[in-house]
């Protein structure tokens, strides 16, 4: 596994967010698909999709213009939001609300937004230990 540098996470983590943010806003039918969420079934979730791109494009843009202090504190904010996310996604899973299948999917992708924003800190297994 490749260890990133503190900026090196920081860019990913931003881009992750700026692009799923925005194609959850603009492509609520496309990033459903992708996640394994059945729209026919749940027509709110379109809009659920739109409220979680805005929070997304939100918590990327606070740390492109945080000073470095601040910065620490947003990106840590954004771990703990990911982490709940992967909680909402594996009770989601395991009452039936989602299949199993889209709770894995949502889970692992809320992980790797949590790694992410954790070696943007300089902590956890994706951060280059300098």
């Amino acid at each position: 596994m490749k260890a990133l540098s503190r900026q090196q996470a920081t860019t990913a983590i931003v881009a992750v967010r700026f692009v799923l943010g925005t194609a959850s806003w603009f492509l609520p039918r496309l990033t459903a698909r992708l996640m394994l969420i059945d729209l026919g079934h749940n027509a709110a979730a379109a809009l659920l999709l739109r409220l979680f791109g805005v929070r997304d494009v939100y918590l990327g843009v606070t740390v492109l213009g945080a000073e470095p202090g601040k910065r620490n504190r947003l990106l840590s904010i954004g771990v703990a939001v990911d982490l709940f996310d992967v909680a909402a996604c594996v009770i989601a899973g395991l009452t039936g609300q989602t299949s199993k299948r889209a709770a894995v999917l949502s889970s692992t992708a809320g992980t790797l937004g949590a790694a992410l924003g954790a070696a943007a800190v300089g902590v956890g297994p994706l951060a280059r230990k300098d």
